[in-house]
């Protein structure tokens, strides 16, 4: 009864790196399908139906012409635009955490793809994000969270999820300003 307990501890590398996996992935799919959106045709010649119209074509046309005349809804719309842009500054931009130090999604091998056309999609150099989750994985979480050594509270030193979620908040208040909301009747 009187031997010895050891205890020890140990970084779930792998698990922390499915983690900022997932969250890449999340963020490359919505950097898709809002630049799809900015990007989407307009066809100009489906203007929306009437019910006679309606009344003399089948589900399936109706359902075609419908889907035309939505798409490019938002094409170039500014207040994606600028969403998407702010998106990418926050990512991008260094967190900093006091006694001049800054932290930058590559200094973890994270980085926007090299091919412009995947227009601010993030790549992973996986083997340069496990070694730096293994040597400190509080570095990744100061990055994504926050600067935790300071009382001074401003866009530098706030983590990238915070920043993310600041701008998205801004991006939906400039939306329902413009089209409205649910809680809105008007």
């Amino acid at each position: 009864t009187d031997s010895p307990v050891t205890i020890s501890t140990a970084t779930d590398v792998d698990g922390i790196f499915d983690t900022v996996v997932k969250f890449v992935d999340e963020y490359n799919k919505l950097i898709d399908e809002l630049n799809g959106k900015l990007m989407e045709p307009k066809y100009r010649d489906y203007p929306p139906l009437t019910d006679e119209q309606k009344e003399e074509m089948s589900e399936r046309q109706i359902e075609m012409w419908e889907e035309k005349a939505k798409s490019g809804l938002l094409r170039s719309d500014s207040i994606i635009s600028s969403g998407l842009n702010q998106m990418r500054m926050d990512m991008y931009t260094g967190v900093e955490l006091g006694e001049d130090t800054k932290l930058f999604l590559s200094d973890f091998g994270i980085s926007p793809m090299s091919d412009y056309m995947q227009r601010g999609k993030l790549e992973i150099d996986a083997d340069k994000l496990r070694e730096k989750i293994a040597e400190d994985p509080m570095k990744l979480y100061e990055l994504f969270n926050g600067s935790t050594g300071t009382d001074r509270i401003d866009h530098a030193n706030l983590g990238i999820a915070e920043r993310l979620r600041s701008s998205m908040k801004q991006v939906t208040s400039q939306i329902e300003e413009r089209a409205g909301n649910s809680l809105r009747t008007n």
